[in-house]
């Protein structure tokens, strides 16, 4: 469990006050009791915050308990105003650096020294490429203070950030392999692709192909693009 799972992503405190985790969550992802109780009494059929699974028990210092029932009043969402644009834009930020990363080594596993890769690597370099500019155009909404939900940009970076964990651990099921419980968020689609490649370009200006090659794939990524086309 890394640091991020230690952070109870509803106060930000880290670690969680009384560490709580939600029975049968599959993030694993620790929040502070107090906050989980609250999320659940004000929601009618609560669901873990990140990866939405039903909340019916928590667990918390090793014993477990019923999620409390709602309170009965008018259905509101906890306090996530500190979840702002310089959460987000960070957050975007840190995921960025991840995909790269990942598509780094997945490139140069699949590609390097002459092997001509696999129907499965170019699936998992053309999802890693969505990723990544899903991820761009999130962060240029938070530097440019776009309106936003919390708590649906939450969900929609923590199903990225399960994608590029996924790829990177090889267990990744390919986005039409049916086994893969990961999807791209509904907002992310070819057109949006490509207007978030070309954003990330226009943004970063004679810069880019820098940082192409500062994270390793560059010179491989044109390549493999010249020898599909």
């Amino acid at each position: 469990m890394d640091a991020e799972q230690h952070r109870c992503v509803i106060c930000l405190s880290s670690p969680p006050h009384e560490p709580a985790t939600v029975k049968g969550c599959s993030c694993g992802h620790e929040f502070c009791l107090a906050c989980l109780e609250q999320w659940c009494r004000t929601r009618r059929q609560p669901k873990c915050p990140l990866c939405q699974h039903a909340i019916e028990h928590i667990i918390c210092g090793g014993s477990e308990q019923e999620a409390p029932p709602p309170d009965g009043v008018e259905e509101e969402g906890p306090d996530l105003r500190c979840l702002d644009h310089s959460f987000f834009s960070a957050e975007s930020d840190r995921l960025l650096c991840r995909a790269r990363a990942a598509q780094m080594h997945l490139v140069r596993s699949a590609y390097g020294c002459g092997r001509s890769g696999s129907s499965a690597a170019d699936d998992a370099s053309d999802t890693l490429q969505q990723v990544i500019d899903t991820l761009a155009g999130y962060k240029d909404d938070m530097q440019h203070e776009v309106p936003f939900e919390p708590e649906s940009v939450l969900h929609e970076l923590y199903s990225l950030e399960q994608i590029v964990s996924s790829i990177a651990a090889g267990s990744w099921a390919g986005s039409g392999g049916g086994g893969g419980d990961a999807q791209l968020p509904a907002r992310f689609s070819a057109d949006d692709a490509a207007a978030g490649l070309q954003g990330w370009h226009d943004h970063s200006g004679a810069s880019a192909d820098s940082w192409l090659l500062i994270f390793g794939w560059g010179c491989h990524s044109s390549q493999q693009a010249g020898a599909h086309s």
